[in-house]
């Protein structure tokens, strides 16, 4: 059964061990491959981060609150401040933000920190959530719903991970924003491959600096 052999890499239930996930974490692999240093920007729980590890790939993940999954997972993981990312300029070959964009208020300081820590020849990967998966979101939860789940972090409006003032009550600018990943992600970066994925809940993009 597809995704069986991943679920035996989590210590708990994970979306990333579902067979729609597979695709995604295999595609990563092939992405990352010969990359010596990674980072998961906005790692949440750390799945990712564990699988890459197990994966021989040096990753590390940081997020702005911490997990408690982090001591059942494998890899490196840290608390930062949301804003600056502490480490040196050029250091990681690559980065990844896994649903981290469509949070993000500040764009253009999000993709020049994120510039700043890579390095000259290294790649990132966005993956953002479809439009069809947030317009299914939308017909789902009522708006009152989605407002008060915005309200998630003490109303921090952090400049990168996590900005929950990012659209407050601008619900079809945010929906235009997700039918729009290609131009937003194409202000900052070149894109060099785009991966819908066979769950059609998020869309994959290979880039690299402007």
């Amino acid at each position: 059964m597809v995704g069986e052999h991943l679920k035996k890499l989590f210590p708990f239930k994970t979306k990333w061990a579902e067979p729609g996930y597979v695709e995604m974490l295999e595609l990563l692999e092939k992405w990352f491959a010969g990359k010596k240093k990674i980072l998961d920007l906005g790692c949440g729980r750390g799945e990712a981060v564990h699988y890459l590890k197990q994966k021989k790939f040096n990753i590390k993940g940081i997020e702005i609150r911490k997990f408690a999954a982090w001591k059942e997972l494998t890899g490196k993981f840290e608390v930062f401040d949301g804003t600056n990312i502490k480490e040196k300029d050029n250091t990681f070959d690559a980065i990844l933000l896994n649903n981290v964009l469509e949070h993000v208020s500040h764009k253009k300081e999000f993709s020049d920190e994120i510039k700043r820590v890579l390095k000259p020849n290294g790649v990132v990967v966005f993956i953002l959530p479809t439009f069809i998966y947030k317009l299914r979101n939308l017909l789902l939860l009522p708006k009152f719903c989605i407002g008060w789940l915005r309200g998630y972090g003490n109303g921090k409006d952090y400049w990168f991970v996590h900005g929950v003032e990012v659209y407050r009550n601008n619900y079809l600018k945010e929906m235009c924003d997700f039918a729009r990943w290609d131009k937003i992600v194409g202000t900052y970066f070149n894109i060099d491959e785009k991966k819908v994925m066979l769950n059609r809940k998020e869309v994959l993009f290979l880039t690299h600096p402007k």
